[in-house]
């Protein structure tokens, strides 16, 4: 990723003290191109505390967007948003509720974060922004860089579905598809896998008998498996009795 910076007027990132590793504790400044930890090539946590209050009381009349909440987030007099946030919060239970951020402008609660990615790149002014995802976090990211008037391009993976890859061209950022597909993080990073080893071919030898008694037939007292051979009381539909088994009565519960 290539980015090239200008100078900003005092206090714009004032907020936004460093980079944390939480891994191994690596700092680097905000302003800096490293964008993970260079000892272990892990993501970054913003090294920031809150130091602003806010009360329920204050928020009337504020903007109806995630920057209503200024005091408590990591950059101040922003200049980038869609109106994201305040979605629905519906009871389903009485101790869970659901938050309906499918309602947010992108479709996704990757709006939350991708306006803060958005607001500071357009303060640290860089030549693109680069994203990679596998969706909803490249449209987040397409959609906040065209209102900040920021150049994007974002990396997916090779079957990443045409809805999210028009989404992100409709923004108006660059896709480019990278061969692979998907696959979930893991995080720290580990040693590798163990493969599983091969299950061994069941054999005759091997099996486990059925040792459950078998039901006995009412009308010859057989215990056989096979269907009972004893004449049925009730007439088929020739007028003749049946040697099969009869149907089940209406609306009996099917066999588990």
């Amino acid at each position: 990723m290539h980015l090239t910076f200008t100078c900003h007027p005092p206090g714009m990132l004032a907020a936004m003290t460093a980079y944390r590793c939480p891994q191994d504790g690596t700092l680097a400044e905000t302003t800096a191109l490293t964008w993970c930890c260079p000892v272990c090539r892990g993501p970054w946590d913003l090294d920031f505390e809150i130091t602003g209050t806010l009360s329920p009381g204050s928020l009337a009349g504020r903007v109806n967007s995630l920057w209503r909440y200024e005091e408590v987030l990591p950059l101040a007099a922003p200049a980038t948003t869609l109106g994201e946030g305040r979605t629905p919060l519906v009871p389903l239970t009485g101790t869970v509720s659901a938050k309906l951020d499918f309602l947010m402008p992108t479709l996704s609660f990757k709006d939350r974060g991708a306006v803060m990615l958005a607001e500071l790149a357009r303060r640290l002014n860089p030549d693109r922004v680069v994203a990679d995802s596998s969706g909803n976090a490249g449209t987040a990211v397409a959609a906040y860089c065209a209102r900040a008037g920021l150049p994007c391009t974002v990396y997916v993976p090779e079957g990443t579905s045409p809805g999210k890859t028009e989404q992100i061209r409709a923004h108006g950022a660059r896709l480019e598809t990278v061969p692979g597909a998907a696959r979930p993080r893991r995080w720290p990073p580990g040693p590798p896998r163990t493969p599983r080893a091969p299950s061994t071919p069941r054999t005759s030898s091997t099996r486990t008998s059925c040792t459950a008694p078998r039901p006995t037939c009412t009308s010859c007292g057989r215990t056989s498996a096979g269907a009972c051979r004893t004449p049925s009381p009730y007439p088929s539909a020739t007028g003749r009795s049946s040697s099969a088994r009869p149907s089940p009565p209406p609306n009996s519960s099917p066999r588990a």
